[in-house]
């Protein structure tokens, strides 16, 4: 997996559409609105993460990448144990 950080969301989706970055966490209007922005939004998937109210943060992915359910099932589990542990509201406290 290829991951990398961008100052900007359109340089996140345009290395998810190159396969040199593999996927980005951000609001799913946001994330929604600049994929269709940029004409790629039919090649990304938009997933919420399974512990989180349906309104938070999304996991862009794309399409295409071989491993792609593999990687939501995993981070579904992580979210998910960060949660249990305290570790996930320590986070999101760190960015409200």
């Amino acid at each position: 997996m290829n991951l990398t950080t961008v100052p900007d969301l359109k340089q996140v989706l345009k290395k998810i559409e190159a396969g040199r970055t593999d996927l980005t966490v951000i609001s799913a209007p946001i994330l929604a609105v600049e994929a269709h922005n940029l004409g790629i939004r039919d090649k990304l998937d938009i997933v919420p993460f399974a512990a989180l109210p349906a309104d938070a943060y999304h996991l862009g992915i794309r399409k295409s990448h071989a491993d792609g359910p593999e990687i939501l099932a995993l981070f579904d589990k992580l979210v998910v144990a960060a949660r249990a542990d305290g570790v996930l509201d320590k986070i999101m406290a760190s960015y409200t």
